[in-house]
């Protein structure tokens, strides 16, 4: 998944091979480096790209293009393990990590960059449930809660942390996906019909109200508003209106050209997210609007559900969403709806659409680029792949010792920035 960041870059191909959007393959990769890629010296090397890309500067800032050790291509399975970076923190010794518990990091003290951390290090700690991780920072168990605090916080974190939250928004958004292959839901008149139907009983609003008291922004874009140039006005996103009434007469329109039957129309979702209320909320939207069974489909783990989704098995619409990896509304458009790119969990295609994501990345700057992507998503908002839902917000909490916590685009504070007052 992270080798498609480098699909710009000459001779990539020959690296990778192709596959088409069901991840056959189409040809063998036939070299072992990419031709577009000319070392200079140690510390520099020019890159040629196989076509002209407005959006690649930005990209160069995600990880994928991180450099790596030499001793990851002596054992990547070990350097997996115990990994080696050259950032401001480090693995703090040997057993740092514990996996699914937590991981130490400590103060790189040969960081050479000028972000050097104003704290000895952190400890990440994974919670099975956002509930518990909440019921800790309460305690001073926990120093800060990423991204977003508990569900069921939300209508009291405010004031349990009166002068350590934040509720800004980010590069991010909630919606879910409904898969080509899940019955009459293909891209044709009967699954246009059905996705649009669906997307208008959703009552959008009455539902941040009510599950995130009201931290959340409706989406009207497969984007975000906080990437450069704002919220564009796309044609055609009144699909992504509350409009009940005009949802039930598509919904009609597409039972006349094949009937629905009885099947249920479901979500799936982690139950180690935090997302089973608003599952909840938007099926029951769509139950009553639609007059339809429609119910959330509940797995135990992130992982036990992308298993299912990643291998066709899912058998329902899934939970989706997308943080940023870089800042641009490339990031939401190539990687989420691209024919066979690498987060295209639902195997869209459209050959008019991924025409006009070339023609967007061979002008020479965002800006220029910025009306091809805007005429990209008129199409998304025809075919709808995904059920734009809400803007997120770092609806976030902290212990009132920690000094320096900004949420930045992403979300996350800049943790070589945070320190703790100690007693």
């Amino acid at each position: 998944m992270q080798s498609a960041f480098f699909a710009p870059i000459k001779g990539y191909t020959e690296v990778a091979g192709e596959t088409d959007a069901d991840g056959n393959v189409i040809t063998e990769p036939t070299a072992d480096t990419m031709s577009g890629l000319t070392k200079i010296s140690d510390t520099e090397f020019t890159v040629t790209l196989s076509a002209p890309d407005s959006t690649f500067p930005l990209l160069l800032g995600y990880s994928s293009f991180v450099p790596l050790p030499s001793v990851f291509f002596d054992d990547p399975k070990s350097f997996g393990e115990h990994p080696v970076g050259n950032g401001p923190y480090m693995m703090d010794g040997q057993d740092a990590w514990q996996h699914n518990i937590a991981i130490s990091l400590k103060k790189n003290p040969d960081y050479p960059g000028e972000d050097v951390p104003k704290n000895p290090g952190i400890a990440f700690i994974m919670y099975s449930s956002p509930t518990t991780a909440y019921a800790d920072l309460q305690s001073g168990d926990l120093d800060h809660m990423r991204e977003t605090v508990a569900p069921e916080a939300y209508p009291t974190y405010t004031e349990d942390f009166p002068d350590s939250h934040d509720d800004k928004p980010y590069a991010a958004i909630q919606n879910f996906t409904i898969p080509e292959n899940l019955p009459g839901f293909a891209t044709d008149e009967e699954g246009r019909l059905r996705r649009a139907a669906i997307s208008m009983s959703i009552d959008r609003q009455l539902i941040i109200d009510k599950v995130y008291f009201g931290a959340r922004q409706i989406a009207e874009d497969f984007g975000a508003p906080t990437l450069a140039g704002g919220l564009p006005d796309i044609k055609g996103k009144e699909v992504l209106t509350y409009q009940p009434e005009k949802a039930k007469e598509l919904w009609e329109e597409a039972n006349k050209i094949n009937p629905w039957g009885g099947q249920k129309f479901q979500i799936a979702y982690n139950s180690d997210g935090g997302h089973q209320q608003w599952v909840e909320a938007v099926t029951n939207s769509v139950r009553q609007n639609l007059g339809i069974n429609a119910t959330g489909k509940a797995y135990p783990t992130f992982k036990a559900m992308r298993d299912d989704v990643v291998n066709g098995t899912v058998g329902a619409a899934f939970r989706s969403g997308w943080n940023a990896d870089y800042p641009s509304i490339a990031s939401f458009l190539v990687s989420n709806y691209r024919t066979g790119d690498s987060a295209n969990d639902g195997d869209y295609s459209n050959k008019d659409f991924d025409k006009l994501l070339a023609e967007a990345a061979a002008q020479s700057s965002p800006e220029e680029a910025q009306p091809i992507y805007n005429d990209a998503q008129e199409i998304l908002m025809q075919d709808l792949p995904q059920i734009p839902l809400w803007y997120f917000s770092a609806s976030t909490a902290w212990n009132p010792d920690l000094k320096n916590v900004e949420s930045g685009w992403l979300g996350m504070p800049v943790y070589t920035e945070i320190t703790k007052d100690v007693n």
